[in-house]
């Protein structure tokens, strides 16, 4: 089982866990069936199956029999498990769609077919990454504010309301580029845990791969009082530094983009006029701050045209944060 278990680590799921179910499979089958397997209860890509491993040889007819059973009087899909096993009952498995697992890194699961593609996909173009994307960047800009150096995939999970599979892909393209490492530990030691590199280091590699967090603008004569909204670009700036207050307010906000609609206007009215200017988020920029501003490297790759007394006023809002470096 544990070479099963680690062949699912290395190729498919990092965070993929097992618990003994021979228990709950006497209460549910005969004797025969109880005692022909040993069973597991896998969770592999947020997805839970019963891993069988046959007790003894059996024909690919009574496997397949068996299995077929198995699903019938369970919620689960059915995965075998083998030391080895022939090229005959592999072909005869291909065929008739049978998943299983080998212990010299066969395996074939179906019924996870098109999340094993994605995950196999992810890992093929995880070098070629030019831009962190929206998801990404919201996570690395939490792991860059935290205190913490220690990050668990479950707590990240809750903390940002964003799925434990998202939060998984994240975390391992940080590693491939070098931001986090992993290891295995926890109450239990099974648990798989991130380890975020050098703070000044973490900014010097993940600031490459900053993206524009602004998705679009619009223009609006007022501000509905029901809107939640934070001080973006140079509005922010103003307030956080000693660079003079502008007379047109910028303002970010992340999804409720109806609220606005009645709202609002042309480019040229809101250039006449002095109306306010709302940036589309491409992330939830209030999972990152605590106050009402958007936080600072959001606010910094957002800004377009940075002339000399903004680039001082970003050096005066940066210098509380000894792993920012210019």
């Amino acid at each position: 089982m544990k070479r099963i278990i680690d062949c699912l680590k290395t190729y498919i799921d990092d965070e993929v866990s097992v618990k003994n179910w021979n228990i709950e499979a006497k209460k549910k089958f005969s004797l025969e069936i109880a005692s022909s397997f040993d069973f597991y209860l896998l969770n592999l890509l947020q997805t839970e199956f019963i891993l069988l491993e046959p007790l003894e040889e059996y024909t690919a007819e009574k496997l397949e029999k068996d299995l077929h059973f198995i699903e019938s009087k369970t919620q689960y899909s059915c995965v075998f498990g083998f030391k080895n096993i022939s090229s005959y009952m592999i072909k005869r498995f291909l065929k008739d769609k049978i998943a299983f697992v080998v212990e010299d890194n066969q395996l074939s699961i179906p019924f996870l077919a098109l999340k094993l593609r994605m995950v196999l996909h992810e890992k093929r173009i995880i070098n070629s990454i030019e831009r962190f994307t929206p998801l990404n960047q919201l996570v690395y800009l939490y792991l860059l504010y935290s205190e913490e150096k220690v990050f668990s995939i479950n707590d990240l999970s809750n903390k940002l309301n964003i799925s434990a599979m998202s939060i998984l892909r994240a975390m391992n393209n940080f590693e491939n580029l070098g931001l986090v490492y992993s290891d295995i530990g926890g109450a239990t030691n099974r648990k798989k845990l991130f380890y975020k590199i050098e703070q000044e280091k973490f900014y010097e590699v993940g600031k490459r791969y900053l993206n524009n967090p602004v998705k679009k603008l619009l223009f609006v004569s007022n501000i509905p009082e029901n809107l939640r909204i934070f001080k973006s670009d140079l509005t922010a700036l103003s307030k956080k530094t000693m660079l003079a207050e502008t007379k047109r307010k910028i303002y970010a906000i992340y999804q409720n983009e109806e609220i606005l609609k009645s709202y609002l206007v042309s480019e040229e009215i809101a250039n006449e006029n002095n109306f306010p200017i709302i940036q589309i988020m491409k992330y939830d920029v209030s999972l990152l701050t605590n106050d009402d501003c958007v936080d600072p490297i959001t606010l910094i790759a957002g800004l377009k045209n940075v002339d000399d007394r903004i680039e001082m006023a970003i050096s005066e809002l940066m210098g509380v944060f000894p792993w920012y470096k210019e």
